[in-house]
């Protein structure tokens, strides 16, 4: 009898502790998701701006058609895959900023001071988002790598995750 009341007490034991992983590691996919979805919207701050300097420099571009066709693509690739996407466009953004540099009308613009200071705002909100991305993901990972996560993890179908890496315009 005592066997069999030590037996269920291990069991709730287990079940509780299994039952505390799942949740803690449900609680950090979900925050995880969040900061995502919080870096998504600080690059979106950052297609605003550009699309701002593209209709800013209109009739000085040369192929202005880049510049929007590279923004639409990194606005329709889901945030897990646009590193590469980001790279190209914080080139063309660059490019861009380099063409309205060398128009010392459109550099001396008033509305110009501010697309620069909007961009650099756009590029230290998505640097922190970034960072704080890469830090959640890194524990989380090293969390379901480790004894006895693990096993939750794999029950509980949890996959690592890929953080973020940017190209920033301003830094």
């Amino acid at each position: 009898m005592i066997g069999i009341c030590i037996g269920i007490i291990f069991l709730i034991a287990i079940i509780g502790f299994f039952s505390k992983k799942y949740k803690e590691l449900n609680e950090q996919s979900d925050i995880i998701n969040e900061c995502a979805n919080s870096l998504s919207e600080a690059l979106e701050g950052r297609y605003q701006v550009m699309e701002e300097l593209i209709n800013f420099s209109r009739g000085f571009l040369d192929d202005e058609n880049r510049y929007v066709v590279k923004l639409v693509q990194a606005k329709l690739v889901p945030i897990n895959e646009r590193y590469f996407v980001e790279k190209e466009l914080v080139t063309e953004l660059k490019r861009l900023l380099l063409v309205i540099g060398d128009r010392p009308e459109l550099k001396q613009d008033r509305d110009y001071d501010h697309l620069r200071i909007a961009l650099a705002k756009a590029e230290k909100i998505i640097f922190e988002q970034k960072n704080d991305l890469n830090r959640l993901t890194k524990e989380y990972n090293e969390l379901i790598s480790s004894f006895p996560t693990n096993i939750v993890a794999i029950f509980g179908g949890f996959k690592k995750k890929s953080g973020f890496n940017s190209e920033f315009v301003t830094r």
